[in-house]
């Protein structure tokens, strides 16, 4: 069975990870929602980051990290 790895780089509840699981048994989701905070308030204007991220969202381990856990 072909696997499909996907990375959603927005939040996701619960329920909607399970519908994109349902369309078929060899999808894998990974939430990668806030995972890059970090990185967008470290390259956009801070008034466009303090309205688009979460107050005090700084991202969620290393970049090394994100990329190996987004590319496993």
């Amino acid at each position: 069975m072909r696997t499909v790895k996907i990375l959603s780089m927005v939040r996701l509840s619960d329920a909607e990870k399970d519908k994109i699981r349902a369309i078929h048994p060899g999808i894998e989701v990974t939430d990668a929602g806030g995972w890059f905070d970090g990185e967008i308030r470290e390259s956009w204007p801070e008034y466009a980051a303090n309205r688009y991220l979460p107050a005090g969202s700084n991202g969620v381990g290393t970049r090394a990290q994100r990329d190996a856990r987004s590319l496993s």
